[in-house]
């Protein structure tokens, strides 16, 4: 395990996954994977964090999402 998270605001996950994809890359036969357990607490909010986490943010930061897989 590289990196564990609670409720935190979006730019300090932002930062985590930053740094989690700076690790696979630096070793080029790693794959990661984000177990996300998500919130109940609003309605909708994890599928939308879900579509920001794999689709939105990757392509910002030029990820290859092939490297990481999302439970």
């Amino acid at each position: 395990m590289l990196d564990e998270v609670g409720k935190i605001c979006s730019e300090e996950l932002e930062a985590h996954y930053d740094g989690f994809v700076g690790a696979l890359y630096n070793d080029p036969a790693a794959n990661g994977y984000i177990i996300f357990y998500g919130d109940n607490s609003l309605e909708g909010r994890n599928l939308n964090f879900i579509s920001y986490l794999t689709m939105i943010y990757p392509r910002m930061r030029k990820f290859d999402q092939s490297k990481f897989t999302f439970v």
